[in-house]
């Protein structure tokens, strides 16, 4: 079983969450984007924001805050080799994870 912490740990990065906003769950438990807002990421930029002579650095700097995020969802969803540990949790991590309030 492969560990969230590490995904938990990239949303709440301060950059990262500055960028998007605190990640957290639906207060009547219902299904929605865990940072509270629209599927932004649907949202493609305006012609005023692209065409601003700073959108350049901008978008440099957003990516430098999202790639550590984008690589461990890839770490997350690639298959480890038998016998590779790296990545998964042992039993008594998972279970003090599940004990402090984390899921999965």
């Amino acid at each position: 079983m492969r560990s969230s912490r590490r995904i938990r740990q990239l949303i709440s990065a301060p950059a990262f969450v500055e960028l998007f906003g605190e990640a957290k769950p639906h207060p009547k438990g219902q299904h929605r984007n865990i940072f509270g807002m629209d599927d932004e990421l649907k949202v493609a930029p305006k012609d005023a924001q692209v065409l601003d002579p700073g959108f350049k650095e901008e978008l440099t700097r957003v990516v430098a805050i999202v790639q550590p995020f984008v690589h461990g969802l890839n770490d997350m969803m690639t298959i480890a080799p038998a016998g590779d540990a790296s990545g998964s949790e042992s039993e008594a991590e998972a279970e003090a994870e599940a004990g402090a309030g984390g899921e999965d």
